[in-house]
């Protein structure tokens, strides 16, 4: 059984799996803020929209490269985000949203880098930083 946080992306949501995260435990993080917001140097991801419209923001970290594709749960599809690529999930007009993610490796701290703040606002500039 995965722990479910809602609000994931709120002060207490964000906290929380930010600290169970490093021990392990596998989460289900459910919210219609931005979602993600990170890259990997070297894990490469996949998901699923199960439910709800997203916008998928992807920028690549060193050619400056982006797209924002729209996603639904009308028309299933698993993307795949390639090492260095910077991703945000938001819920269209800000609405609820269900998604499956998993990765070809177990989760390292060490390898996800967070723009800051955590959570962007639609139309923010991702702003790569190393936490």
């Amino acid at each position: 059984m995965k722990p479910l946080i809602t609000g994931g992306c709120g002060f207490l949501g964000s906290n929380l799996a930010a600290h169970a995260l490093p021990q392990g435990v596998e989460l289900c993080v459910f919210d219609s803020q931005a979602r993600a917001n990170h890259y990997h140097d070297l894990a490469t991801e996949w998901f699923t929209i199960l439910l709800g419209r997203v916008r998928l923001n992807l920028r690549h970290v060193d050619t400056g490269e982006h797209a924002s594709p729209l996603l639904d749960d009308q028309s299933p599809f698993t993307g795949r985000i390639n090492p260095r690529v910077a991703h945000s999930l938001m819920g269209e007009d800000h609405s609820d949203y269900v998604r499956m993610a998993y990765t070809n490796v177990r989760y390292d701290a060490a390898d996800t880098i967070a723009p800051s703040p955590i959570c962007m606002e639609p139309g923010d500039d991702l702003v790569l930083a190393r936490n």
